[in-house]
């Protein structure tokens, strides 16, 4: 892709993808089987480290 209409396109399939998964219904399903997995990747990413305070923003079921 190096047409930035094609970024645009790409984004917006992407975000309707997600609206569609989230409007299901079951959050805490979708976040156990879609979502779990991404938290050790996310820390590992970052760079956390034992010992370090971070801030969990709208994460988790409720």
């Amino acid at each position: 892709m190096t047409d930035p209409t094609e970024f645009v396109d790409a984004d917006r399939a992407l975000k309707a993808a997600h609206r569609t998964m989230w409007g299901l219904g079951n959050y805490p399903a979708v976040a156990a089987e879609v979502v779990r997995e991404l938290g050790p990747t996310l820390v590992r990413a970052c760079g956390v480290e034992a010992g370090q305070r971070v801030l969990d923003v709208a994460a988790g079921s409720g």
